[in-house]
Order: structure tokens, then C-alpha cells, then sequence
């Protein structure tokens, strides 16, 4: 697998999808989802407008939210027109192999002289 360099050009294609799929659907669910718990609370008269339009306002953020991890899915599975994303495994470093190898274990002698 050929690595490619990060150039502003491919960097603005991966932002505008995010960006451009992240407002229109977190609006779109946002607004959905919070006119749809602000309706139903309203006239259930759950209590007053103020605490309801704030719920309301929460249920969109949560729904604009959660779209947010959906466009991210999106943008890491797009296929643009000469390179792909990628998850690929990392090598690992040596440091980090050194800190995980075992570590001998102690004598019991070693840990009862101490006392």
C-alpha cells in the first residue's frame, strides 16, 4: 500500500465532505429531533416553556451529535477520485516493544530480606 502525501488538496476534499454532510444532516437531525421532544412536551404540558425549549434544544444537540459519527464513518469509507482513508496498523516502536516484554519475577528471598 502506497502512502500519500497530506496536500492541502486532499485535506480540502476530506474537510468539505465533514463539513458540508456534518452541517446540513446535524441541522436537518437537530431540528427534527428537537422539534419533535419540544412539540410533544409542549402539548403534554410537561412543564414550562423555558425547560422545554432547553430539553428540546439538548435532544437536537445529542441527534446532531451522534450524525457527526456517522459523517466521520462517511468520510473514512469514501472512495475519492485518485486515494482512499485508510486505517492500517502501525509498526510498533521500539520503546514501546522494550516496555512490553515481562519482567522477571522476583524471588520470594529477594522481597523477604526488605522487612
Amino acid at each position: 500500500m502506497q502512502e500519500l502525501d497530506v496536500t492541502w488538496n486532499r485535506l480540502i476534499r476530506i474537510w468539505w465532505l465533514v463539513v458540508w454532510r456534518g452541517t446540513v444532516g446535524g441541522f436537518a437531525f437537530g431540528f427534527v429531533g428537537g422539534f419533535i421532544i419540544g412539540l410533544i412536551a409542549g402539548v403534554l404540558g410537561l412543564g414550562p416553556i423555558e425547560k422545554v425549549r432547553l430539553f428540546a434544544g439538548i435532544t437536537g444537540y445529542i441527534a446532531a451529535l451522534v450524525w457527526s459519527a456517522f459523517v466521520l464513518r462517511m468520510a473514512l469509507k469514501n472512495h475519492y477520485s485518485d486515494f482512499r482513508i485508510a486505517l492500517v496498523l502501525a509498526e510498533p516502536r521500539r520503546a514501546e516493544f522494550m516496555s512490553a516484554q515481562p519482567t522477571p519475577p522476583h524471588s520470594p528471598a529477594s522481597s523477604t530480606s526488605r522487612r
